[in-house]
């Protein structure tokens, strides 16, 4: 396996960018998480484990999808039985912030659409610096809350420090979330569909990922600066 040297995304929120990320730094790294979940979901193979801390980076600016363990082990249980899927291995009252509503209600089932709603949390996360509805303890109030629409205007109404400010962020990239973000899965949008959003049109190239990665102190970004 190649060594992805630049850690992952959530390494570059904690520290470096508590505030989160640059909003064309965004595009570029979701767009590489987009095309990886193309290739998944046409294999019928949800990930179910879309984070910031599953998508790591590589020397040349390239993030990927990382913790495959999973969902190859459903894919392998299908392929052989095709009945009901097997127990749901990851614990959902251990860190349901990204996981679909679905998910938490029907917790047997692997929908590819629920890793759209996950891909959507994380560009909040890469976005405001940390991941909606955090503050709210790991409880079953916290399961309730995350079933529900997200309002961008409630998520950056109470910052975790009074000097954490949330950035203003594009009407496309609010669009683009709020898209992924529909309770009904079949009306959220495909890998595919989101490739074509106008948002993506702000993606740079490897170039600016890497003068970014460059940028940051030693003592952020070791692998990069050294």
């Amino acid at each position: 396996m190649p060594w992805l040297s630049a850690g992952s995304l959530q390494s570059l929120l904690n520290p470096s960018s508590p505030n989160g990320l640059p909003e064309d730094l965004i595009a570029a790294f979701l767009r590489h998480v987009l095309e990886a979940l193309v290739y998944l979901h046409r294999e019928g193979i949800p990930h179910m484990g879309i984070k910031p801390g599953n998508i790591l980076i590589d020397s040349n600016g390239v993030a990927k999808l990382a913790d495959l363990c999973f969902n190859s082990s459903v894919y392998e249980s299908r392929r052989r039985d095709p009945g009901p899927s097997p127990p749901f291995a990851m614990e959902v009252s251990g860190t349901p912030y990204w996981i679909s509503p679905e998910v938490l209600k029907s917790p047997t089932e692997f929908p590819t659409k629920s890793d759209i709603w996950s891909f959507a949390i994380v560009a909040m996360e890469l976005a405001y610096g940390r991941c909606p509805v955090s503050e709210i303890p790991n409880s079953g109030y916290l399961k309730f809350r995350i079933a529900k629409r997200f309002q961008f205007s409630d998520h950056c109404r109470t910052p975790p420090a009074p000097e954490i400010r949330c950035q203003e962020m594009s009407g496309e990239f609010k669009n683009m979330v709020g898209l992924c973000l529909d309770e009904d899965p079949s009306k959220r949008p495909s890998p595919e569909q989101l490739l074509l959003h106008p948002f993506f049109k702000k993606s740079k190239g490897s170039d600016f990922v890497l003068g970014f990665l460059k940028s940051l102190p030693e003592s952020e970004n070791p692998a990069i600066a050294g």
